[in-house]
């Protein structure tokens, strides 16, 4: 049986009374030289070379519903950085 995708909404302030979970003080710690060893020890996600990236450029286009990217200090929606969300998240 094939797994049924959920899609959820959240409001702003709904989002907002999450408690943040995170370490921050750890975080701040982290070197330069321990987040290379973290990204380098991932085998889902191995580094890419500088050669990988010679040729790319940064493109901005409108997403999938035609809205274009967040400005400013509001956060993007899920379809903003990925415009296929919508459309996988009700498949």
């Amino acid at each position: 049986m094939k797994e049924q995708n959920t899609y959820v909404e959240y409001t702003r302030s709904e989002l907002d009374a999450i408690p943040d979970e995170t370490d921050w003080d750890r975080v701040d710690e982290l070197t330069d030289k321990d987040i290379d060893a973290a990204a380098r020890s991932d085998a889902d996600d191995p580094p890419t070379e500088e050669s990988f990236w010679k040729d790319s450029m940064v493109v901005e286009s409108e997403n999938a519903a035609g809205h274009t990217p967040s400005s400013g200090d509001e956060k993007p929606k899920l379809s903003e950085l990925n415009p296929k969300a919508d459309t996988l998240a009700q498949s």
